[in-house]
């Protein structure tokens, strides 16, 4: 198995066992409410079928059979839901979960002080730039949506009525 597919699998695998018995209380958010959501609430949230904005690029993975036995219990489980909105919002919420995890990494460059004076020192670990590259393809996708939506229909397809 080559290192791409051994790491989708371990990261499918974290993704599923998320959903697991337990449930455990991961935070999230969702993009419809802006609030912390956590991992046992994402059954609730299933239930009540709200949907986010979703991006146009297409997305394609091939599950190990054990993260593909839990996916097809929970789309069981929540009928009105597809495989593929249930494993976007899985995987939104375990990259809400990432982002929190990575570690604080002291720099040397004072950046604010608190209310007590003492200084406030950057972060030169993942989190900044996982925050700067997450922000520079959010605004990638938006300007595709945007050009998508503004551009004339494809040759031989036909907007509109007949």
């Amino acid at each position: 198995m080559n290192a791409a597919r051994k790491n989708r699998s371990i990261v499918l695998n974290a993704l599923c066992s998320l959903v697991d018995a337990r449930l455990c209380g991961l935070a999230m958010t969702y993009p419809t409410h802006e609030v912390p959501m956590k991992i046992r609430e994402l059954a609730r949230h299933w239930e009540q079928n709200a949907k986010g904005r979703l991006t146009k690029t297409p997305y394609s993975i091939h599950l190990d059979v054990e993260s593909a036995a839990r996916l097809a219990a929970l789309k069981e489980m929540y009928p009105k839901h597809h495989a593929e909105e249930l494993l976007g919002e899985l995987i939104g919420a375990a990259l809400e979960e990432l982002e929190t995890s990575f570690p604080y990494i002291r720099g040397t460059k004072v950046i604010a002080t608190d209310e007590e004076g003492d200084p406030m020192y950057e972060d030169v670990g993942p989190t900044p730039r996982f925050l700067a590259l997450s922000r520079r393809y959010l605004d990638e996708l938006n300007q595709k949506d945007t050009a998508a939506e503004g551009a004339p229909a494809p040759l031989g397809t036909r907007q509109g009525g007949l």
